[in-house]
């Protein structure tokens, strides 16, 4: 996946696809009950298709992040159109817990603002989706 243009959603389109088949592959349907998801970590919006590329966000999250500002694909779990943002799709990638003050720190030094935890980019949604993924 090195080595692509990320300023085309076919990139995210593709990748996304390709890791939630892997995730699949490997360990099947999560069988785990989704109690209390926010002990564990949180949800990152990401505006994709907007970058610098000037590295200050590898740097600041101690190479969490990509030289493109990207979270890691194993973080990926949905991409949605229209959702912050009308010209960029969102992608949603899943935060542990541990790795939340390095996505802070990136987020604190990232000019463009693509990033914003879902809790404060849509609260009430938030609420709504922990409230009902423990019957999922």
């Amino acid at each position: 996946m090195w080595n692509v243009d990320p300023y085309h959603v076919a990139y995210f389109t593709q990748a996304l696809h390709l890791a939630l088949q892997q995730r699949t592959q490997l360990v099947g349907q999560p069988t785990a009950p989704m109690v209390d998801l926010s002990r564990w970590g949180r949800i990152l919006c990401f505006s994709t298709l907007l970058t610098t590329h000037d590295g200050i966000t590898l740097a600041e999250s101690n190479c969490f992040l990509d030289e493109s500002d990207v979270p890691p694909i194993d973080t990926w779990f949905y991409l949605e159109n229209n959702f912050l943002d009308a010209e960029r799709p969102t992608l949603f990638c899943w935060i542990p817990k541990p790795f939340e003050p390095l996505m802070e720190a990136a987020m604190q030094v990232e000019m463009m603002q693509s990033y914003v935890w879902l809790g404060v980019a849509a609260p009430h949604f938030y609420h709504q989706l922990l409230a009902k993924l423990p019957h999922l």
